[in-house]
Parts: C-alpha cells; structure tokens; sequence
C-alpha cells in the first residue's frame, strides 16, 4: 500500500477502504508492506519502495528525537503542506479563502527558545526532548536550535549531575536573548547552599546573564533568581526591554519579523486616534509596532509581562493591563470603541473572547493563530456575524514538525473587501 497523505501531526496517512493507518515518518508516496491480523489490527510494517520526492534526513538522531516528524519532506514540500492544513482550516470554518497573500519559513539553526526535559540515572544526564508518549532523548544533535544555544547542553549535563536538588527529574527553559542565554531550571526541590554556588560558578564561566530555579512542576510559580551576571536585555522593534524569567518569544527572530510584518499588511487605514485592542499581548511583540498606526490597549495575563511593557511605554501611545482573558474575557461594551481588535490567543485559542469580540461588531479584527483546529471553532463566531477573510498569510517557526502559525485579516468592511477583490 501507498501512503497517501500526512495527518495533522505530520504521520503518514494509508488506507485499507475507509479504515486508516497511520505511520511516524513516512511521507506520501511511500510504499509499503502492512500487515495485519484478521480483524485488521496493525502488527508491523517494512518499507519497501521510498517516495521519489524524499530527502535523506539532516539529523542523526531523527525518529529517536521527538522535536521532528517530516525530515524526509524538502523546506517546499513543508511549506505547501502546511499551507494546506490552515487554508482547510479556513474552508471548515465557511469562510471564502483566498490566495495567501505571504508564506514564511524560518531558517534551520535559528531556535532560540526551548523547552528540554531533564533526566538523572546512574548512567548520566539525558537532556532532550521527548519521543512520542514515552522518555526523552539525549539531545546529541539538533539541526533546528541555535548553535550558541546547542553548545550550551554538554556543560549544562555536567551542571546537572552536580546539583543535589535534582535526583531524577528537572527541566530547563532556555531563552537567548541580545544579551545572551537566559535559563530557568525547574525541579521539585529547592537548591542547597551548595547547588546555589554551583550555579553561579557555571553562570560566570560559560558567561551566563541570568540563571533562576522554579520550584515545583506548575510553569505559574515564580522562578527565584539564583545567579545574575549583568542585565538581561532583548530589542524588541527598536525599544530595548527588560523581560522577566522564562518569559515567552517567538521561537526565531525572523519568524517574528514575518508576523509583526503581516500584522501591519493587514491593518485598516488608522489615524493616530483609533482605539487598537490587543489581547494575549505577551511583552510586547505586536504592541510596540501596532502603537506607530493608533493607541494600543494592550491585555495579557502574565504579570511579569505586563510589567516588562509597562516599564518601557513612556512616550509611546500604548497602555497595558493584567488581565486573564480565559477567566476574565474583555466583553462586549469594552470592545465597541474599538477600531481595531487584534489578538495572539495561546495553543487552545479564545474561546469565549472570540465571541465577545465578533459579537461586539468591531470593524477589522486581525487574529494570529498557532493552531489550525483551535482556528476553526474560534472562527464561527466571526463567520455568523458576517466577517469575510480579507487576506492571510502562513509562517513557518517550527520546521520538520506539525506546527504553523497564520495572520488572518477578518473585515465586516465591505469596501476593503471589495477592493481585494478588485
């Protein structure tokens, strides 16, 4: 049998009549030889013939790691396929779809920001990334993250197995900001006396800005700041801010470019007056550049990234305010003055704050999206009140994984729109 088609995860899809089998690592076109027991349950498979268009995967641990699922498909064949996921995801929704008006897709090396697990045996450290539903394995090698960032795992394995805090699991959050790694370590137990020193010795020798220990598995304690070299710093379109630890950032730098450029294609003809709401604000990624074009109130529910904003927005036309959007969604009278409403809702998407803002009729919302099925039912809303998609575009951060993001353009503007079409 043939494989036909991948599956959202980036599985490769065949069919025996209706019933579908599923396969890590396969792409379409691939030939293979299945076998089953008489009730048709898979038992195993051997690849017999390879597709015509795969490529020899770039990394030595591919199918071990789980960071990766289509290393066999070429940059183009990823970018189409992924086009392909979020323009069905805008036609289940009922939206008339467009040509897309910008396809991205980051470079490989360009990660600078990870999430790693942590685990200590008897045999050493393994950092790395999970398989599908079962350990992590050792990161030896990674054709996705930024090499200052992958240079830093050897001495952090070692850093690992001195720290008397962590017996068996931890792990770590990295960011590489302009002033340069950023690290979180997260385990149960608290660090002793002497771990704290080895922190600080492991931060001054690999010349590490800021290192912070958060206790506990829930990613909403508070890191507590163990060693701090010099400021932590990062440029965010032209203002230099201070963000706090294990703060969130689009995965590559050139990524973020895409959607803040995709963002400012997509917006209404602004004056320096209209009211622009952005909610999941984050620290800032789409604010500052929003506050060129009106007066941007920006929403986020992580304090520490509010903060972060707020100590930079003297002078610049923006406010911002703590607020849990899935608790506390900004309703409908809150959003009626409001030109324009952009929002980044996390993976899960806006659920009820989608609805609010389509129910409050604001003329132009722009929403960028990280999740294809989360897009869909976010969608409906907009599409009973009469949005029409004006224009979108596809970036790619996460290569040789199942992960894409979109900017839509969503109008009540029958002008605008009819000028696209035009």
């Amino acid at each position: 049998m043939e494989i036909a088609s991948l599956g959202r995860e980036g599985d490769g899809i065949a069919r025996i009549g209706a019933r579908p089998y599923y396969f890590p690592y396969l792409v379409p076109g691939d030939v293979l030889d299945l076998q089953t027991d008489e009730a048709g349950h898979y038992l195993e498979h051997h690849l017999v013939s390879p597709a015509s268009h795969a490529i020899a995967p770039p990394c030595t641990i591919f199918t071990q790691c789980g960071g990766c699922a289509t290393q066999r498909l070429s940059f183009s064949d990823q970018l189409s396929w992924k086009r392909a996921r979020v323009q069905a995801a805008l036609e289940r929704a009922g939206l008339d779809v467009p040509p897309p008006t910008a396809m991205h897709q980051s470079a490989p090396l360009s990660r600078r920001r990870v999430d790693l697990a942590v685990v200590k045996s008897e045999a050493g450290v393994v950092i790395g990334l999970h398989q599908r539903k079962s350990a992590p394995v050792d990161m030896t090698s990674c054709q996705l993250l930024d090499p200052r960032i992958f240079a830093l795992l050897a001495p952090l394995r070692d850093l690992m197995r001195r720290l008397g805090a962590i017996s068996r699991e931890a792990d770590l959050h990295i960011n590489l900001f302009d002033s340069g790694a950023d690290i979180v370590i997260g385990a149960n137990a608290a660090p002793s006396l002497s771990d704290r020193g080895k922190i600080a010795a492991f931060a001054a020798a690999h010349h590490i800005p800021r290192i912070c220990w958060r206790q506990g598995k829930s990613y909403d304690n508070k890191p507590e700041v163990i060693a701090q070299l010099r400021p932590v710093t990062h440029d965010f379109s032209g203002t230099t801010m201070s963000p706090p630890p294990g703060s969130f950032m689009q995965p590559t730098a050139s990524g973020e470019a895409a959607i803040i450029a995709s963002v400012c294609e997509a917006l209404p003809k602004l004056n320096k007056r209209d009211r622009i709401a952005e909610l999941y604000s984050g620290m800032g990624t789409l604010t500052l550049p929003l506050s060129a074009y009106g007066f941007v109130e920006a929403y986020e529910g992580a304090a520490s990234s509010v903060a972060a904003l707020d100590a930079v927005r003297t002078g610049k036309r923006l406010s911002c305010s703590v607020r849990d959007l899935a608790r506390q969604p900004l309703q409908q009278k809150e959003l009626e003055k409001s030109r324009l409403v952009v929002m980044d809702p996390p993976r899960m998407g806006a659920g009820t704050q989608a609805a609010q803002v389509a129910e409050a009729g604001v003329r132009d919302v722009i929403y960028v999206s990280c999740n294809p099925q989360a897009l869909v039912n976010d969608l409906a809303p907009f599409v009973r009140q009469g949005y029409a998609l004006l224009s979108w575009s596809v970036i790619d951060q996460f290569l040789w994984s199942a992960e894409v993001e979109a900017v839509l353009a969503l109008t009540l503007d029958r002008k605008r729109l009819a000028k696209r079409r035009a």
